[in-house]
């Protein structure tokens, strides 16, 4: 086994090229998840020196039978072509920041699954700086007028504080989130789940420019290359809670990523916010039951800072509060599709199934169905009956993906103590 490149993929490269080839390289391998890179930097963090010079015995403590067998096929037949990799990097600006750099955020480390680094074309400065501190603002594509005025206001209204607003470059509410925070100079960070080669959606190629022009950052915990798929979606929202200390939901139905993003939010301690509604619509459901349970009742920007504990601000964010007549009727209206600016007042019908469509879904879905007890089961506890069947390349991290999105689908309920009970129908 070879510990150094082969002869035609020596090149010249600086630690931080090298560190992010040796992440890479890692990636390379199949089913390689935020937590075995984590193990693997613990054991060396210098990832690029533990692909080449690595021993079996320490690998196999964190690397499956399999993994160990690929890593010595790649030791001579390399997965990448490492010049043609950096150059591509380089080109587009793309850095790699590990787990354990003084450039990760630090709130990002605090979270269930961080991930083992991240993709940064641009500045992270906004939640790096001392004193800053990251605002998540989510919501439903389909923002109605009200879910687009109040976004806007309560955004811009946040001028003069230290916050930085994130979200995720979506259509909807997303979109008006970032503009916004342009608008009146705040930083704002945009992460994606897709690899940073792809915007997505690509009407909002433009924002994205326009982040990083302003000095902001699009962010990713996936390579080049990685296509969006609905399934790296929820895991992208847990990256946009983990850097922020308040969540705020400014429309979402029960059934929808924002919900998911909530949830999140509660679970990792954030401080979770909603605005008020009229009782019917189905955007107006996801943030009238997070203020039912208890979620913080904002609506103006005053508001957010006292809830954030931002409160010695209030006399100078007083005058900011109310938005003049003309910044309010020039809203942008780039993210809004023109049938999606009326809020429907029943939810749509369902075209129930037997049981959902993907081959994986269904799997994890029949193991919970046919083994769940009354007050359901936790990840480990569901992970025996998936292990002992077909699908026993599904590791934890996937599983926990999978279940996301069949709740999002209507077709798992999760419950407290992290636990989840299947449906018999979507629900």
């Amino acid at each position: 086994m070879s510990t150094t490149p082969p002869i035609s993929q020596k090149i010249a490269v600086n630690a931080k090229t090298q560190a992010l080839l040796g992440a890479l390289l890692w990636m390379k391998i199949t089913k390689i998840g935020s937590n075995a890179l984590r193990k693997l930097m613990a054991l060396n963090s210098d990832l690029w020196h533990l692909w080449w010079h690595g021993e079996k015995h320490q690998l196999q403590l964190i690397l499956s039978k399999d993994q160990i067998r690929e890593w010595q096929l790649y030791q001579t037949d390399c997965p990448l072509n490492l010049e043609k990799e950096a150059h591509h990097y380089h080109t587009l600006g793309v850095e790699w920041i590990p787990f354990d750099s003084s450039n990760f955020p630090p709130m990002l480390r605090e979270i269930h699954d961080p991930p083992a680094g991240l993709f940064v074309q641009g500045s992270l400065a906004g939640l790096l700086t001392a004193g800053q501190r990251g605002l998540a603002v989510v919501g439903t594509r389909k923002l109605t007028a009200y879910g687009q005025q109040m976004t806007y206001e309560l955004v811009t209204g946040l001028k003069q504080s230290t916050l930085c607003i994130v979200s995720g470059l979506a259509l909807g509410i997303d979109g008006v989130a970032h503009q916004a925070a342009l608008d009146v100079g705040l930083p704002t960070v945009a992460f994606l789940g897709c690899g940073l080669d792809t915007c997505y959606p690509i009407k909002h190629t433009g924002l994205a420019d326009a982040i990083l022009e302003a000095g902001g950052a699009l962010v990713s915990e996936y390579p080049l290359g990685v296509q969006p798929l609905p399934k790296l979606f929820p895991r992208r929202n847990r990256l946009v809670v983990g850097v922020s200390t308040g969540v705020l939901i400014i429309e979402a139905p029960l059934l929808s990523g924002s919900m998911i993003t909530a949830r999140f939010g509660i679970e990792e301690n954030r401080t979770v916010m909603a605005i008020p509604h009229e009782a019917k619509g189905v955007n107006a459901a996801g943030p009238l039951k997070l203020l039912r349970d208890g979620a913080g009742m904002v609506w103006e920007s005053l508001h957010i800072l006292q809830e954030l504990g931002l409160a010695e601000r209030e006399e100078q964010m007083e005058a900011d509060t109310t938005l003049p007549q003309s910044t309010q009727t020039q809203l942008p209206l780039t993210s809004i599709e023109a049938n999606d600016t009326v809020e429907k007042t029943t939810p749509p019908l369902r075209h129930p199934t037997k049981h959902p469509e993907d081959e994986q879904e269904k799997h994890v879905w029949q193991a919970l169905l046919t083994n769940q007890p009354n007050e359901g089961l936790n990840i480990e506890q569901l992970m025996p009956f998936i292990t002992s069947a077909k699908e026993k390349h599904l590791s934890s991290n996937e599983v926990a993906g999978i279940l996301t999105m069949l709740e999002l689908e209507g077709w798992v309920t999760s419950l407290a103590g992290g636990r989840f009970k299947a449906n018999n129908q979507p629900v």
